[in-house]
């Protein structure tokens, strides 16, 4: 993609005066058909523009999306690896307390400490799915917040190129040329 600053500075070049050619003459037509020519190319660049935008900014909000998944995915299984770590160890200290003097003791302190390292754990779980989630919208809020400021940019650059066109444009060439156009088409 061709950068599009570079390309409406194109379409706003110095506006040349529309009411001389190099003989000294130019038709009606000339400038009427010089003009429709900087319209249309300087619309065409907004539009490029515009478009450029849009997939730039779905590329990037699909970017974030991933970016979450991804992250979401790794929470999904580190907390599964670590329930299954507290898990096994609060079996295997409940299966080991089995036939002591103070079994219910030492199976009360086994289910209490996996119920400490579960609370650990959803606390855990819901920091880092919170910290991807912020991350996640604050990347999506960046992007749309440059997008709309490029949009301004290419909207303002379109409407100077418009602007300069009209600066240049002797208007009586374009009147006679819309009025013979309208009044009397077998003169074109």
């Amino acid at each position: 993609m061709d950068n599009p600053k570079e390309r409406s500075k194109s379409v706003s070049a110095k506006p040349t005066d529309l009411s001389a050619n190099v003989s000294g003459e130019v038709s009606s037509q000339d400038a009427v058909a010089d003009v429709t020519e900087r319209f249309n190319k300087a619309y065409a660049n907004f539009v490029q523009t515009h478009q450029d935008l849009l997939t730039n900014g779905h590329r990037g909000v699909e970017e974030s999306y991933r970016t979450y998944a991804a992250a979401m995915q790794e929470v999904s299984n580190d907390s599964l690896k670590r329930y299954e770590e507290s898990h096994h160890k609060f079996v295997t200290g409940a299966e080991d307390a089995l036939g002591k003097d103070d079994a219910q003791k030492r199976i009360q302190d086994s289910y209490r400490i996996y119920m400490e390292e579960m609370q650990a754990l959803a606390k855990d779980v819901q920091n880092r799915c919170t910290e991807a989630y912020d991350t996640c919208a604050s990347s999506i809020q960046g992007g749309q917040e440059n997008s709309q400021r490029q949009y301004l940019d290419a909207y303002r650059d379109y409407l100077r190129s418009l602007q300069q066109t009209w600066a240049g444009v002797n208007v009586n060439s374009v009147v006679d040329s819309l009025s013979n156009a309208l009044f009397n088409p077998t003169k074109l």
